[in-house]
């Protein structure tokens, strides 16, 4: 035969074989579904049946034919005919074994109750499968909220600091942004928070301790906010962003907070915060990553230019970076345009009042600006890195004074030029300060090189060799400002050093404090044993030039003795 004919249960367990067929192998006891690829169509056997649709294409596992299946429905039963049928002279034989299987049927799963029954059985089996897939759904709802848990509470692991707990930057400003959209109707404050000398911490006590001092830090700053409406961030290393309703002033009070936790930390290191405020007022509708640039705008000057623990982002400050741009962007027209002098100051014996030398200072001529003072735009070059092309500009003027007074027969003078810190991690700084002695055939030993008491502190290794060979070339090496970087006594010895510029400080107080004058006879004996000449700076009456003769120093450069001047007036000084 082609055709199977079961009576099945309705977890289509086979419960008795009418007609058996040899196409499809299936006992007494097996389930149906398990012989079918796409068992899932049976479960929609009763929908179909309610929609007078009783037949079924299914694909058996174990064939690749297909299945033609009718089915007849009772309460607690299906008879299943399935038919392999390919030859048509058949049919009529399973159309006979369909009239007797549908017989037998209803004789022995006679339905009591009549047709009405018959349709209550249906609908109740439709109600039991609906029910049936809504506990499916359900489960598959539990696991996705499940899942939709975990990935939120991976988030909301991603979003946090691994070190302090605090919001990454990135989480930070997506918070902030939802926060100042749904307060449009409130002021907020962004402080952004800096630690000094914070890699100092780190280099003396170690990386666990200055994660030690983050982590604490993080602690005091959120036990001092219980404020729904506040956010804290840590960004790079030690910088802390917190953004707080204006209403309650909290920068005006953390300063102190801040002071005295520090004060009280069990580290013998100062450590000091430095902090910028934005502020944004009510209905303004800036953005938390304009915020916190301006915020990290007003850092950047407290740490560099203000001198202050904390600035605020206003009109004034924003002025000053306006004119901080145009200066940056102005350097290169100011250098090709011949905009910037050179400007000399003498250097003089005290005892017999000669002229033994100069200091080569900039000046900025700017055609519309007027004279720009060397304090407006060195310190901003030197911290964007942009003063190289400025130095490179100031030691050809002075190669060429120096060829211009030899052409003269004049005495031969030293001009000394500042070599700025970054200038020294550059590799064709040798080169540069070589070729142009040669260009303009001048001893190197008449170009003095300034190098800064500080630039040798940190990479001294670099530094130490980078001024050997500046040394070994012929050049003279002068420290400037000495005294006030990091550098000890001790250490002077070690340093390939010519002479030393005693920086103005020690000068202010030191005809009405003792110690200090103590200090300066204390650096000037130890400069005469170690064979180093020494220049005072800074000169700027009498009575200062009368001490420091009478401490044993020789030479000074000040204004007592000259003002920087144009350096056309240096051409004919004896």
């Amino acid at each position: 035969m082609s055709w199977s004919i079961f009576l099945c249960d309705r977890q289509w367990q086979i419960k008795k074989i009418l007609h058996e067929s040899s196409h499809l192998p299936i006992h007494l006891g097996d389930n149906l579904k398990s012989f079918m690829t796409d068992s899932h169509k049976l479960d929609a056997v009763d929908d179909l049946v309610a929609m007078k649709q009783n037949m079924l294409e299914l694909h058996p596992i174990h064939s690749d034919k297909k299945i033609t299946a009718f089915m007849y429905t009772y309460p607690k039963y299906f008879v299943v005919i399935l038919s392999f049928l390919e030859n048509l002279g058949e049919l009529a034989d399973l159309e006979k074994d369909c009239i007797e299987a549908r017989s037998w049927a209803d004789r022995n799963l006679q339905i009591p109750y009549g047709d009405e029954y018959y349709e209550i059985q249906m609908m109740n089996n439709q109600l039991v499968n609906s029910e049936r897939a809504l506990v499916k759904n359900n489960e598959r709802l539990k696991r996705a909220m499940k899942e939709i848990q975990k990935a939120n509470d991976t988030i909301s692991i991603l979003e946090r600091d691994d070190l302090t707990g605090l919001y990454r930057i990135n989480a930070f400003e997506k918070r902030g942004q939802q926060l100042l959209s749904q307060k449009s109707d409130t002021s907020f404050d962004l402080i952004v928070l800096n630690l000094a000398r914070f890699r100092v911490v780190k280099e003396f006590f170690g990386e666990k301790a200055g994660d030690q001092l983050l982590q604490k830090l993080a602690i005091f700053l959120i036990g001092l906010t219980p404020y729904e409406q506040a956010l804290f961030a840590r960004g790079a290393s030690s910088t802390f962003y917190i953004l707080m309703p204006s209403r309650y002033r909290f920068y005006e009070s953390l300063e102190k907070k801040l002071a005295v936790f520090f004060e009280q930390y069990p580290l013998p290191n100062h450590i000091q915060a430095r902090m910028g405020v934005a502020h944004r007022t009510k209905g303004d509708d800036i953005s938390i990553k304009t915020l916190g640039d301006r915020a990290m705008l007003a850092l950047d000057f407290a740490q560099n230019e203000n001198g202050a623990s904390t600035v605020f982002y206003d009109q004034q400050l924003q002025e000053q970076i306006t004119d901080n741009h145009r200066i940056l962007d102005g350097i290169q027209e100011a250098i090709v345009g011949r905009e910037l002098k050179m400007y000399l100051q003498q250097k003089v014996d005290m005892e017999s009042g000669m002229v033994i030398g100069a200091e080569g200072l900039i000046r900025w001529q700017h055609p519309e600006w007027g004279m720009i003072a060397p304090g407006k735009f060195i310190p901003l070059l030197e911290r964007e890195d942009a003063i190289y092309e400025v130095d490179k500009y100031i030691w050809e003027e002075a190669c060429k004074m120096l060829k211009q007074r030899a052409d003269l027969g004049k005495k031969a003078l030293p001009i000394s030029v500042n070599i700025a810190r970054n200038d020294l991690y550059r590799t064709d700084l040798i080169p540069t300060l070589t070729n142009l002695v040669k260009k303009y055939s001048i001893s190197p030993s008449l170009l003095h090189l300034e190098i800064l008491e500080r630039s040798y502190v940190k990479d001294s290794d670099m530094v130490l060799k980078k001024v050997n060979a500046f040394r070994e070339l012929g050049f003279v090496i002068e420290m400037d400002d000495f005294g006030t970087g990091e550098s000890s006594l001790s250490l002077l010895s070690e340093m390939p050093v010519d002479i030393l510029k005693l920086d103005r400080s020690f000068l202010i107080k030191a005809l009405s404090d003792e110690r200090r004058t103590a200090v300066i006879r204390c650096i000037i004996q130890l400069a005469k044993t170690l064979q180093l000449g020494v220049i005072a700076e800074g000169v700027e009456n009498e009575e200062q030039a009368d001490l420091l003769q009478s401490l044993g120093c020789r030479f000074a450069q000040g204004f007592y003795y000259s003002k920087p001047a144009p350096a056309e007036e240096f051409v004919e000084v004896e």
